[in-house]
């Protein structure tokens, strides 16, 4: 039942082509940041980094490099959130959504 009821409300949102997507303003901000932020990742070459965070906290010594990589991914993410947030103006659906975040 929920589902349908779902895919009821999926029904009456308006669809967005493409093209649209590019040249709104509505969607230009967003998926500009979107882009940058995919970009930043591929060209920094922090995913290989993640990829093998485990092994090379572990060659460095660390005694649970486990915990030194859950810790780095938890950096990251929170920086990302930074980011993000630092880049939506006051009126959008993040910064509605986040009004006690100190950021």
């Amino acid at each position: 039942m929920e589902m349908k009821e779902e895919k009821r409300r999926m029904d009456l949102e308006r669809k967005v082509s493409i093209l649209q997507l590019f040249r709104s303003r509505l969607y230009r901000q967003p998926l500009l940041i979107a882009v940058v932020l995919q970009l930043s990742q591929q060209l920094s070459g922090i995913n290989a980094i993640f990829y093998y965070s485990t092994r090379i906290f572990e060659t460095a010594g660390v005694d649970q490099p486990i915990y030194a990589t859950i810790g780095a991914g938890g950096v990251n993410m929170a920086f990302t959130v930074l980011s993000v947030r630092a880049a939506l103006p006051p009126s959008s659906l993040v910064a509605q959504l986040s009004p006690n975040l100190p950021f």
